[in-house]
């Protein structure tokens, strides 16, 4: 907010100068007194003042912030990208700070002056030749050099026999990670309404043996100088795979697969060893009170704005040696093992309300659809992959209120019961219930409705036995709609609420 507030200070104080250097101006006019040869001196001189505040500025930036940008690369590639990007800045600097000193010196040595005419100069062919050439012989060989590396990086024929496959998908707002365990094959994917659903979004066809020790996990996990392909998509819109210390990026297109590949060079541990002698990493964090090398991780995040939660798109990668990945991955389970119940009945298929039927006997709910909050809800209990998040959120689909009021309705028992089946059957699970309204009326008087609204649900599940310290209500008003409010079913849809998991 101070960085904020000085900003808007020295915008401010811009305009005042120069609204007053133009009321200075258009007074002289009115008097008959500019003087514009000395006005011109003038701004000879500012410019060259300005020029000299303009690197001197330009000097103490790059002393403050060099050392909070990103550590020197962990993959191989990764050092050449560097290499490429240092050289053509120190390319640009250099034009840059040719041009600029010969644009401002230029308007302060030959300023109006009385009693000169300015020699009219048409062209110099010699000059032109080599403005022109010098600078097409410089982009050709930069663009040359990141040609070549472009190609070594997307080589195909070049790629290790032997290397990581990760499958990963972006949503939103979320990554999914697919290993394909120990064969080093993925199960097949089939793109259709029998094999897609809300708990098997990728569509992963379970009667391939390839896909029966598949597993997901919520980081990513890499072994130091083994080459890794990441297989990319997206199942909603376009997100980006941003791995910024290893400097690889690739857009994640729905339908269209795209890939990259890279070796990464540094373990976690190998990376914060080389920031413990960064005097800024040397600093301690303001958080945690120790050395900011102690906390560092190496991230997955989406570089493509992809909508509000487009914050929370990260995932953390860890790069560790053979054997630290061989037991790590040994204790991760496969999905396969998930939903196998399941399988033996309707091959193909994961009904993920009965599986969790079948594994717990005594869940009883009453007019649960496959695709309602119970069988979410359920799903996502008891899916050990899927980490409790800020982001995640389930919408009641039988929950009505009386219009205007925060009075439940009495066909919403047979779901709120369920509810209550489902918190009794899983007595550690903790919720958190949002309310949320449309964008009908004084926003205040919607804020407080949805507030209302969530603690009604709330005080209805505590009425039913639920402890009260296992819910937080809350309500968000018209903000966060979930579909158009400029029509009525769109507003029936936004007017709403939802549950999330804070605690498994």
């Amino acid at each position: 907010m101070v960085a904020f507030l000085s900003f808007v200070v020295v915008v401010l104080l811009m305009v005042v100068l120069v609204l007053v250097a133009r009321a200075s101006e258009i007074t002289s006019e009115l008097k008959d007194k500019f003087d514009y040869f000395n006005q011109s001196r003038l701004n000879g001189y500012l410019l060259m003042v300005f020029l000299i505040l303009m690197f001197v500025g330009s000097a103490y930036s790059f002393k403050e912030l060099m050392p909070v940008m990103l550590p020197k690369a962990a993959s191989i590639h990764g050092i050449q990208t560097d290499f490429l990007f240092n050289i053509t800045m120190l390319i640009i600097g250099i034009v840059f700070v040719l041009t600029q000193v010969a644009l401002f010196y230029f308007a302060y040595r030959y300023n109006e002056s009385q009693g000169h005419e300015a020699y009219f100069y048409t062209h110099n062919n010699t000059l032109e030749v080599i403005w022109t050439v010098i600078p097409s012989l410089v982009l050709t060989g930069l663009i040359a050099m990141g040609m070549f590396e472009w190609f070594r990086i997307f080589n195909s024929e070049a790629r290790a026999a032997d290397k990581m496959v990760i499958e990963v998908t972006g949503k939103q707002f979320n990554w999914i990670l697919r290993y394909p365990g120990k064969d080093n094959n993925f199960g097949n994917r089939v793109f259709d309404v029998d094999h897609i659903s809300p708990t098997n979004e990728l569509g992963i066809d379970w009667e391939d043996k390839n896909s029966h020790d598949d597993f997901m996990a919520d980081k990513i996990v890499l072994v130091k100088n083994k080459p890794v392909l990441m297989k990319l998509g997206a199942l909603d819109v376009l997100h980006s795979f941003y791995l910024p210390h290893f400097r690889v990026k690739m857009d994640c297109v729905p339908g269209i697969p795209t890939e990259f590949y890279f070796t990464p060079t540094m373990t976690t541990v190998e990376m914060q060893q080389y920031l413990s002698t960064q005097p800024w990493w040397q600093t301690n964090h303001p958080e945690t009170g120790e050395p900011r090398w102690k906390s560092f991780k190496y991230e997955l995040a989406c570089a493509e704005l992809c909508g509000k939660s487009h914050y929370g798109m990260q995932k953390e990668v860890l790069v560790v040696e053979q054997a630290e990945y061989d037991e790590w991955q040994s204790k991760q389970v496969a999905m396969y093992e998930t939903v196998k119940s399941t399988l033996a009945e309707k091959p193909g298929k994961v009904e993920v309300l009965e599986a969790s039927l079948a594994a717990k006997p005594s869940l009883e709910l009453k007019g649960a659809t496959e695709v309602g909050i119970e069988s979410q809800l359920v799903a996502f209990i008891n899916d050990d992959q899927r980490a409790v998040d800020k982001t995640t959120w389930f919408s009641f689909d039988r929950l009505t209120f009386e219009t205007g009021k925060a009075v439940i309705k009495a066909e919403s028992k047979e779901q709120l019961d369920n509810m209550v089946s489902i918190l009794k059957t899983y007595s550690n699970v903790e919720l958190k219930v949002g309310g949320y309204t449309d964008n009908v009326g004084d926003a205040k008087a919607n804020l407080k409705l949805s507030n209302e609204r969530a603690k009604a649900v709330v005080a209805a599940l505590v009425a039913e036995g639920i402890d009260a310290k296992r819910l937080v209500a809350e309500g968000y008003g018209q903000d966060h709609p979930v579909a158009d409010n400029k029509t009525d079913e769109g507003k029936a849809k936004s007017k709403r609420i939802d549950i999330c998991v804070t605690k498994k």
